[in-house]
């Protein structure tokens, strides 16, 4: 599996406080009782995910799972900077636990940086959220999500499209130690500004803070479809 997000952490990886603060920011008319119970079968399946992944991977059949990740979904806070901060640590702690999942972040050049190399073809990751799902040996499948809407499609060339889409994105993000390094850099960010913060709560509600550890280089990719796109509401990722 292959997903990119500009905006979010991937749904698979979210935190129950976290995928409640989507839900609500994606569809505030839902009653809050709806959005806890969405919230947290999202951050089960989630837990299930990625224990069986690690299984596989460490049942030696090398599936694995890769993501990259914009800056800015790190930086902007979803629902609270504890919460933000929170939802980073899981991240962190998915990329420790094992091998089979790999995070990369984007981090486009600095604005006043004039002497950063340029992007090869424009700015990568215009095209949107998406994922590249391995569904059987070779074959490939796009999955969409919108507001609105969810599509698949196993369409050659629409998953040549995205595949392109993909390998731009992943040759232009940071390796994954230095991505874990930022990962690190963000969730203490996130800390610092809760605890400066004047009415978002005592920084005792902080996560613990976390030692460094570089990342591994990652192994071939391959997951299938059914064990991801398992949600029949959009907003339900």
């Amino acid at each position: 599996m292959r997903q990119y997000h500009p905006m979010l952490i991937p749904g698979v990886m979210q935190t129950t406080a976290y995928a409640q603060a989507v839900m609500r920011s994606m569809n505030g008319s839902l009653p809050p009782a709806e959005i806890e119970r969405r919230a947290a079968l999202r951050s089960e399946r989630g837990r299930t995910w990625a224990q069986r992944l690690k299984e596989s991977y460490d049942g030696y059949q090398g599936r694995t799972a890769w993501f990259v990740i914009h800056l800015d979904a790190l930086r902007r806070p979803v629902g609270s900077r504890a919460v933000q901060a929170a939802q980073i640590q899981r991240v962190i702690e998915l990329v420790d636990q094992t091998r089979a999942i790999r995070v990369v972040v984007l981090q486009p050049p600095a604005l006043d940086d004039f002497t950063a190399e340029p992007y090869r073809d424009g700015c990568p990751g215009l095209v949107g959220p998406f994922v590249v799902l391995d569904v059987a040996g070779p074959q490939r499948a796009v999955f969409l999500e919108h507001s609105l809407a969810t599509v698949y499609t196993q369409r050659p060339e629409d998953v040549a499209r995205y595949s392109l889409a993909w390998d731009d994105l992943l040759a232009s993000s940071l390796s994954p130690s230095e991505s874990r390094a930022v990962l690190e850099e963000e969730y203490e960010r996130q800390c610092r500004m809760f605890v400066t913060a004047p009415t978002t709560g005592h920084p005792s509600s902080l996560p613990h803070t976390r030692r460094r550890r570089s990342a591994s280089p990652s192994p071939t990719l391959q997951l299938e479809a059914s064990e991801y796109s398992t949600a029949s509401d959009p907003t339900d990722r």
